[in-house]
């Protein structure tokens, strides 16, 4: 099952997909390297086993995204139907019901995007006997549509007061997908919707629409306690994401203490698109994701001793040697680091309110 939003964020259209991919049986979870104990009791409630990852959205060109939730099996198929008929220009709403009419039958089968003419315009179609193309205002649509519209509505910091535009609206997105991160983390509910593994974000840039090219998630657990001072303590665990172009890669490395020396556990994971599983292409190719992304997002987890309650703040910016969360290498030691003037304040407006 899935989650896509096609929305416009400070009035600049994007467009976000999960990558988790679930089936209805009740063999083993396939590994899933936010959560090593997938597998664990904990998780014995999941009403859909985890069955792999895909990447759900897709850029045909750079006038013409779409995500898609229902079978794969019916993705593939219209996908590969709008890849050949519009790789080379966007349709208009006619358009795509020519093309997506033929899939009527395909119950359960969602499109929705964005194409760019001379003005950009959002659309949805549902798979129902006579159903056509519609322009719509936004779409939310997936098994976990209701449960990310909620998280995203959690305590969250995203950027400087002064950003505006296209920056602003990236830096929103991705603190929407370092907020489903954390809660995978942590209580795990979005898998109650069947929907996660992070996910990615496209938006329309000055040249047409573009996938986020790389991000580094960092994750934080803070107590305030009784005296009010606030410690912060790594989660242990790093999410490097990266769009190739026609694949997506998400490298999650989780660290422990080994006799006194750190050890880190990486998984790298190829998210293929859902109409070409790429099957000839050498995974072990791609290599070690850096931590230094383009962009850096971290969220904090944050417990108030004193009056039991909890929030998550998100913090983002673009790559710079000062901006408030920093991530990149000394020497061979990679490194994550943040401003914590910008955080203590946040955090203590956050349990003030």
């Amino acid at each position: 099952m899935t989650l896509i939003a096609a929305l416009p964020i400070d009035g600049i259209p994007c467009l976000i997909g999960d990558f988790l991919l679930t089936d209805p049986s009740r063999s083993a979870h396939a590994v899933l390297p936010t959560r090593p104990d997938i597998n664990s009791g904990g998780f014995k409630t999941l009403k859909r086993r985890v069955a792999g990852t895909r990447r759900k959205i897709h850029c045909f060109n750079e006038n013409f995204i779409a995500g898609f939730t229902g079978l794969i099996t019916s993705g593939s198929a219209i996908f590969s139907a709008l890849e050949s008929r519009f790789a080379a220009a966007a349709p208009t709403i006619e358009d795509l019901t020519n093309v997506l009419s033929a899939f009527n039958a395909c119950s359960g089968s969602t499109v929705i995007g964005w194409m760019r003419h001379s003005r950009t315009t959002c659309f949805r179609w549902s798979a129902a006997p006579g159903a056509r193309a519609a322009v719509v205002d936004v779409a939310f649509d997936g098994s976990g549509a209701q449960h990310f519209a909620e998280l995203s509505s959690v305590t969250s910091r995203s950027h400087s007061a002064d950003l505006m535009g296209w920056d602003r609206s990236v830096l929103t997105g991705l603190s929407k997908i370092g907020g489903l991160l954390g809660e995978e983390m942590s209580s795990h509910t979005n898998l109650d919707s069947f929907y996660g593994f992070g996910g990615e974000m496209m938006v329309l840039a000055s040249t047409g629409f573009q996938a986020i090219s790389s991000v580094t998630y960092s994750f934080w657990n803070v107590t305030i306690d009784d005296a009010s001072q606030i410690m912060y303590f790594p989660a242990n665990v790093v999410v490097v994401y990266e769009s190739r172009g026609r694949y997506s890669v998400l490298q999650v490395t989780q660290f422990t203490i080994v006799n006194g020396r750190t050890k880190a556990d990486m998984a790298v994971c190829m998210m293929t698109p859902i109409h070409d599983a790429m099957d000839s292409f050498d995974v072990q190719s791609i290599g070690r994701l850096s931590f230094d992304g383009d962009y850096h997002v971290a969220v904090f987890s944050v417990f108030d001793a004193k009056t039991k309650r909890t929030a998550r703040l998100k913090f983002a910016n673009r790559k710079a040697h000062d901006a408030t969360i920093r991530c990149g290498l000394r020497g061979r030691t990679a490194t994550i680091e943040f401003d914590r003037r910008p955080v203590d304040d946040a955090i203590r407006q956050a349990f003030t309110c």
